[in-house]
């Protein structure tokens, strides 16, 4: 893939993972895989939207947070993805 990006002259942007305190683990898991996505997007040029710092200590922005969800709704609500584009904005010139 990467030489066909290059190739086609194609800007690449992937971003991080937002943690979820309520999984056991994931605040210690996630910002060390947040630390080898960030060293290989950089060793190939690539900007990472940073989902990880837009979600830390907000609420609202996962399905989770609301009253009564299950603990599998992990997923952003309408205000999640407006974070996410705005992360995403942040890296795209």
């Amino acid at each position: 893939l990467y030489p066909l990006v290059v190739d086609l002259g194609a800007k690449v942007y992937i971003a991080n993972l937002y943690t979820i305190s309520d999984i056991p683990g994931a605040d210690q898991v996630i910002p060390l895989f947040n630390q080898i996505v960030a060293g290989v997007a950089n060793s190939y040029g690539v900007q990472v939207a940073d989902f990880y710092s837009a979600f830390d200590g907000q609420s609202g922005l996962l399905l989770i947070d609301r009253h009564g969800a299950s603990p599998l709704e992990i997923h952003p609500t309408n205000a999640g993805h407006r974070a996410m584009a705005e992360a995403f904005k942040a890296v795209i010139h």
